[in-house]
């Protein structure tokens, strides 16, 4: 059995040259900002919202890097050290941090660093982001109540990671209240508007994604994987029928226009809830 605090006396935590496809596509986009990344083997203790999500042993498991029985390894070490060695855990994350610093300094470049690849830890609970202000924390999260605390930081950028599960939908329902990007993974392609937001392609630069895309869905598209038929199946992952597509549209739009006409005036409604959270969930029963 791997003795943990050895090993990470010989390892780092945070990957500041990793060969995760998606933070080599936002260094090569983004040439002024240098992105790191922390990856941790997710459960119900580091990602709470990932059960009702219907993600967890989907998305953060098994696709990508992470079907690789030494990526797995590595991940589940990280995993272990936080949960039973949390002090110590955070006291190598800040020398980590500090060690990054002074070398994207020398490099000329911004540090960037996305501390919850496939976690969800309340990182703004803790000291790190306060005790860093020169460097840009990225990340994503599927716990809508986060964004409260998170958007009082300068340094903190956290996109809302979306999932059409019932059991979720409460979520979606506080995250739309802020102005955060909201992360949407389609199943074929990219819609021009979702949830009454624009689209963008969120698949170029998670930089870009957490710096430039408020009050937009970024929208990310299925790729061909391990386990590519329970993510559609999983509720995760918005289904797209495009032979239903015109129908469904057209149904969708039937409904708001009686709404509007009929009901918004005349009914006692509660306008916190958003309108369209409440099309969409009707709409997945067509």
């Amino acid at each position: 059995m791997t003795n943990i605090k050895q090993y990470f006396k010989r390892n780092s935590i945070i990957a500041t040259n990793s060969t995760n496809t998606k933070v080599l596509k936002s260094n090569k986009h983004n040439k002024d900002f240098r992105l790191a990344s922390l990856s941790m083997k997710p459960n119900l203790t580091i990602c709470p919202a990932s059960k009702s999500a219907g993600c967890l042993k989907l998305c953060l498991v098994n696709s990508g890097r992470g079907a690789m029985s030494s990526v797995d390894k590595a991940r589940s070490l990280r995993s272990d050290y936080y949960m039973k060695h949390k002090e110590l855990f955070i006291a190598q994350v800040h020398k980590e941090l500090t060690n990054y610093e002074k070398t994207c300094k020398k490099q000329g470049v911004i540090p960037t660093v996305r501390l919850n690849t496939i976690s969800d830890i309340a990182y703004e609970l803790t000291d790190i982001i306060v005790k860093h202000p020169n460097i840009l924390f990225i990340d994503y999260t599927k716990r809508a109540r986060r964004l409260k605390d998170v958007n009082k930081l300068h340094n903190y950028k956290v996109i809302f990671s979306y999932s059409g599960k019932a059991t979720y939908q409460k979520q979606v329902e506080i995250a739309l209240q802020y102005n955060n990007p909201v992360a949407v993974v389609f199943e074929k392609y990219l819609p021009k508007t979702f949830l009454g937001r624009e689209v963008i392609d969120g698949d170029i630069s998670d930089i870009d994604n957490a710096l430039y895309s408020n009050d937009k869905i970024v929208g990310l598209k299925l790729k061909k994987s391990k386990g590519y038929q329970e993510f559609l199946n999983s509720g995760f992952v918005v289904l797209q029928d495009t032979k239903r597509k015109a129908a469904w549209y057209a149904w969708l739009l039937t409904v708001k226009t009686i709404f509007d006409r009929c009901f918004k005036s005349s009914v006692n409604i509660n306008y916190n809830f958003p309108i369209n959270v409440f099309l969409y969930r009707i709409s997945l029963n067509i």
